[in-house]
């Protein structure tokens, strides 16, 4: 990968790997999973409208703008972050970061079946050693946690969902666009989405009354924005499994604040995983995609 798209995988993993460490700052002052995951983005999704319309003017926003955004925000961000945040806020960022190892070789195995890839040994052996060491890193935390069964399925439907997406970007993201609207386009989707759940999920739960709450509630809108410009310039640089090298920076930063701030404990195997890690993205960026015939 060039220098920009490496540094683009580092910003974007960053910013958007934050959201489990607030989603449970902001569970812990007495918001709910939902109005936290449901404000910032709909907050976002209409400043990066802003900057769309004042920047770029609104020439192709339209029908097709709107059919991509419903997608890629439903799948590619609303379910599977209310179901990371959820998970952050009562099984630790730690646990919830660990579905983000699981994307990059989830999307590998879509590309391979769409044909749209060759399944070169080397890359899948990176994917495999990634995966390998985000399991290691967070696999004792998910093991003395003990966790209902619910859990640990919400925990490998999110992958799923968040490959899938990847993958859908990659091939009908209306690449004439610029990223503010795309980015605007996905968070607005992803909004009305979590506008319909929030009543099915508990009555009450989209009301803003705390003001502390408030505080995490705009960390969050901020990292969204900045975040999802940083996401969409990514994509139409990254093919989508080099893309989805963003869940390892995630799920360093979720493990990461967790240790240090709520004491979310990490074993021995830290080191170790972050080799691995750190191995995979030097082989996918040593060895890039090759497109299949």
């Amino acid at each position: 990968m060039q220098t920009l798209t490496w540094t683009l995988v580092m910003g974007t993993g960053v910013l958007l790997g934050l959201g489990n460490p607030l989603a449970r700052m902001a569970s812990a002052d007495g918001l709910h999973v939902v109005a936290f995951t449901l404000w910032p983005t709909a907050v976002a999704g209409l400043i990066l409208a802003s900057i769309g319309l004042a920047r770029h003017g609104a020439d192709g926003v339209g029908q097709r703008l709107a059919r991509f955004g419903l997608v890629a925000g439903a799948f590619g961000h609303a379910l599977p972050m209310l179901a990371a945040h959820g998970l952050a806020a009562h099984a630790g960022a730690g646990f919830a970061s660990l579905s983000f190892t699981l994307t990059p070789v989830l999307t590998l195995a879509i590309m391979a079946l769409l044909g749209r890839e060759k399944l070169r040994p080397v890359r899948l052996a990176a994917v495999g050693l990634g995966m390998a060491g985000g399991l290691l890193l967070v696999g004792g935390q998910v093991w003395s946690l003990q966790l209902d069964a619910t859990f640990i399925a919400v925990a490998l439907l999110m992958p799923t969902s968040i490959a899938a997406t990847n993958v859908y970007r990659g091939l009908h993201m209306p690449r004439d666009l610029p990223d503010a609207w795309l980015s605007a386009a996905t968070l607005v989707g992803s909004a009305l989405l979590l506008a319909v759940l929030a009543p099915m999920v508990q009555e009450g739960t989209i009301r803003l009354t705390d003001r502390d709450g408030a505080v995490w509630l705009l960390l969050q809108t901020v990292a969204l924005v900045a975040g999802y410009l940083c996401y969409f310039a990514l994509q139409r640089r990254a093919e989508p499994v080099a893309f989805s090298l963003i869940g390892y920076v995630m799920m360093l930063v979720s493990v990461g604040i967790g240790t240090r701030f709520f004491g979310e404990t990490v074993a021995w195997t830290l080191w170790p995983a972050i080799l691995l890690i750190g191995s995979a993205l030097w082989m996918i960026n040593r060895f890039p995609a090759e497109v299949a015939p």
